[in-house]
């Protein structure tokens, strides 16, 4: 066994230096049907090369036929854009999260999920069961037909052939490439079966011997249970199944192996290959301007009302000094809050916001869009839990309020009655959440004296369940509102601080979410990598969008100034030539996507 083991870990590691020449793309026989629309797709772009130069670029001559061969350029250039995001998504997943890995099964979508993407997985799933039915079922007619037919089962044996050898290392051959020639030699096989001495049992059986010797041992328990099927069709069913498993054990193992090397240039790769997909876009960058803009927009709006507010407090003062104290204060504040850093940072903050459209949601945030969901949901429990509690804690009185054990036990019973539920609307939720923080009051209050039963008397709890149930209207309520602030300033914060790498990496709780301080904590984490590591990736391309919504630069690469909104009421905003602005160049992002520019050139 120690033997079959290294053997094993020697196959792996020699396939995952394979894979690390094309890290994005796992090793993996092409099945039949792809290898027949690439040559479709051939044949087609055959009958219209006379048409199509290189480039994709249509024949203007009049027997040319423009509508359809600049469909046929489009369609190969979405698909050739589509692959490269699939690309550059996988190479991020494998970078962002350290237990990345590809599932056995690919993962369903619920029965509530009416989504077109949804809908489309259901139909593949059902359109590849039907297809792998009719298969199985041909093999077994034509096994069982007299004489024999073996024209599936030799399709079967050359795809297992192939998946065998995709599993054993490139660079060189080993005993097992010899074994599998020699006993799965199909020519001498079909000799075999024209002569009525094939027996199938007798290579399924060598199939499943040589699969026990080159699988993981998580996979030893499967491989023994393909020992006991007598039936040919299901033992090769079985076979078929285990294999695509083993195939996923080495790509995984794979992936484990290469992600130092693709954390390394993880950047730089998904930049360029956004980059490309920008070449052949109109306006790619369309979400991510107007995300940027009306960030600016807002910040805007709050330094004039800020502004307002210290006008009105200077015009009680006198004196020429307090004037230009009040002009340099705001000077000073306006800067920081306009700064390109700031800017950014503010508008990363809106992604939480619950009122973000994530059909909004910028291109260049497109592949965290799964993470951004989760934190939004995540930030919205821990607010909607503290919510809770306060509002509990406020009705029922500061005796029980005091007992740290109620307090932890109605969290937990909150927490697991905040999980979503697509068939149960806020006010629902709500709505239980009163009746159990009533329920774990009165249980404690039992035999707890005077103090406590004041606190669970009747008439709290249609008061506790009326305060709740307030909370529906998040986006005004007050204690809501409050929460929520300081749950997106504390990850605004916790983000700042890793990206200064401040020796205190994460700032101290807020006051009213206390009670959800480890879920807090673990939500600012994982914002924080998602924003820093996604700000050095995209960030040369927010320069020229910054650049533009601040008017620090004019097309022809003149600089401008941005003046405030009241004229000669306050500070311009100037940003000078050391600053690094002459230095950013990039070209219109709406045509050409060369990008020299950074944040840091900005700053």
């Amino acid at each position: 066994m120690e033997k079959r083991d290294d053997n094993h870990s020697n196959n792996l590691q020699e396939h995952a230096s394979d894979s690390m020449k094309h890290p994005c793309t796992p090793n993996k026989t092409v099945p039949k049907s792809a290898e027949k629309a690439d040559a479709i797709s051939r044949e087609e772009e055959s009958n219209f090369g006379s048409d199509v130069d290189g480039a994709g670029m249509v024949d203007s001559s009049p027997s040319a036929s423009p509508p359809r061969k600049k469909l046929l350029s489009d369609v190969k250039q979405n698909l050739l854009n589509e692959e490269r995001a699939q690309k550059a998504k996988l190479a991020h997943e494998i970078a962002f999260d350290s237990n990345f890995k590809l599932p056995d099964r690919p993962q369903e979508p619920s029965p509530e999920d009416k989504s077109s993407e949804a809908n489309l997985r259901r139909m593949r799933k059902n359109i590849s069961e039907v297809m792998h039915r009719a298969f199985w079922d041909c093999l077994k007619s034509g096994i069982e037909s007299d004489p024999p037919i073996y024209d599936h089962a030799f399709m079967l044996l050359q795809e297992i052939k192939g998946i065998l050898l995709s599993l054993l290392p490139k660079e060189r051959k080993t005993t097992f490439h010899q074994r599998i020639e020699e006993y799965l030699d199909l020519d001498f096989l079909r000799q075999q079966a024209e002569n009525g001495s094939l027996n199938v049992k007798n290579v399924a059986a060598f199939i499943v011997d040589t699969m026990a010797s080159m699988c993981a041992p998580v996979r030893d328990s499967q491989v023994a249970e393909l020992r006991c099927i007598d039936d040919v069709v299901e033992l090769f069913r079985g076979i078929y199944k285990v294999l695509d498993l083993m195939e996923i054990d080495f790509v995984n193992f794979s992936i484990q192996v290469i992600r130092p090397h693709i954390q390394r240039g993880q950047f730089e790769y998904e930049r360029s290959q956004f980059a490309k997909i920008l070449e052949n876009s109109p306006d790619g960058l369309q979400h991510t301007r107007n995300w940027i803009s009306n960030t600016y927009q807002r910040l805007r709006s709050e330094l004039e009302r800020l502004y307002q507010q210290m006008k009105r407090d200077n015009s009680r003062l006198q004196g020429t000094s307090a004037s230009d104290s009040f002009e340099k204060k705001y000077s000073d504040i306006e800067n920081a809050k306009l700064s390109p850093t700031s800017i950014l940072n503010a508008a990363y903050s809106t992604i939480l916001s619950c009122d973000f459209d994530m059909k909004e949601l910028p291109e260049t945030l497109a592949m965290d869009r799964e993470r951004i969901e989760s934190l939004k949901t995540d930030a919205d429990r821990i607010v909607l839990v503290s919510s809770v509690m306060i509002t509990s804690c406020g009705v029922l009185g500061q005796p029980i309020a005091s007992h740290r054990e109620f307090l932890e036990k109605s969290k937990e019973n909150l927490v697991t009655l905040s999980k979503p539920d697509a068939n149960q609307d806020l006010t629902g939720v709500l709505e239980g959440m009163s009746l159990q923080c009533w329920k774990d009051a009165v249980d404690h209050a039992k035999g707890g004296g005077p103090e406590l039963a004041r606190c669970v008397r009747p008439s709290n709890e249609s008061a506790l369940r009326e305060q709740i149930v307030t909370l529906k209207n998040r986006r005004t309520h007050p204690v809501f509102k409050l929460l929520h602030d300081r749950t997106v300033d504390y990850l605004v914060s916790s983000a700042s601080r890793v990206q200064t790498r401040s020796p205190t990496t994460l700032p101290p709780v807020p006051v009213g979410l206390t009670f959800m301080s480890g879920a807090l904590v673990d939500a600012a984490s994982r914002y924080a990598k998602l924003v820093n590591m996604n700000r050095a990736a995209y960030g040369p391309f927010y320069a020229p969008v910054i650049r533009e919504v601040l008017g620090m630069s004019s097309p022809d690469g003149e600089k401008r100034e941005t003046v405030s909104p009241k004229a000669g009421a306050r500070k311009k905003l100037e940003m000078s030539d050391n600053r690094g602005c002459s230095d950013v160049t990039p070209e219109d992002l709406e045509g050409k996507c060369k990008v020299t520019g950074s944040l840091d050139d900005l700053d």
